[in-house]
């Protein structure tokens, strides 16, 4: 084999390697796992972030809660004082549940349930 040949030999081969000839050193061997570190790092702080996100979304929705059941409890009070009829007590803090929570099914359903209460009279 003549020089020439010699060199398209290595020529193939580094080009087959991305342009740069093996390397055998311990800093070679440590850049996939500082990649995958960085890459366990970047998601565990990802689910760190996600769970926040979660937490801070549940204790929203335990305050919503609150404030529903607040305004529920003081239209009940005012209606039965004002001796309303159940179902439209009923009717009236569904439709509440429905305007705060944006359940149109859920108040189809109550709604539902007090006609077939007035229906059954």
């Amino acid at each position: 084999m003549n020089n020439t040949d010699a060199m398209a030999v290595y020529d193939t081969s580094l080009k087959q390697q991305g342009s740069r000839p093996p390397v055998h050193t311990a800093e070679a061997a440590c850049v996939p796992q500082q990649n995958q570190r960085q890459s366990t790092v970047k998601n565990i702080l990802e689910d760190i972030n996600a769970s926040k996100a979660l937490e801070a979304e549940q204790i929203q929705r335990a305050e919503t809660l609150r404030e529903v059941d607040g305004e529920l409890k003081s239209v009940a009070i005012e209606m039965l004082e004002n001796r309303v009829s159940p179902d439209r007590i009923i009717l009236k803090l569904s439709n509440i549940i429905m305007h705060l929570s944006d359940d149109k099914v859920f108040y189809k359903k109550v709604q539902a349930l007090v006609h077939k209460n007035y229906s059954d009279r």
